[in-house]
């Protein structure tokens, strides 16, 4: 009998879509991935700061870590609650 590949073994990594970008999926409330990460700045189970080429990003929640940080892609898990962009210190906010 002949298996049937699913979608989600079929689909390429998020870094092939779209390489040098900043990319941010939400899997439900319980883990995200962010493509385009240069860093961590602050982490805490309540919350993570992670800088992007031209602005931060700000995940609050419960139970929050990191199951993955790699070739500028992370994998976050807990309970997100929130996701915010922020100006980074070196950008001025658009007006």
């Amino acid at each position: 009998m002949k298996q049937r590949r699913s979608w989600q073994n079929r689909r390429p990594p998020l870094s092939d879509l779209l390489p040098n970008s900043e990319l941010v999926v939400l899997y439900g409330e319980r883990r995200m991935t962010v493509q385009g990460c240069r860093k961590i700045l602050a982490y805490s189970p309540t919350e993570i700061r992670l800088q992007l080429k031209k602005r931060q990003i700000r995940i609050t929640g419960e139970e929050l870590g990191c199951s993955a940080f790699s070739g500028g892609c992370t994998t976050l898990q807990g309970r997100i609650r929130s996701v915010e962009y922020e100006a980074s210190e070196q950008e001025e906010p658009h007006r």
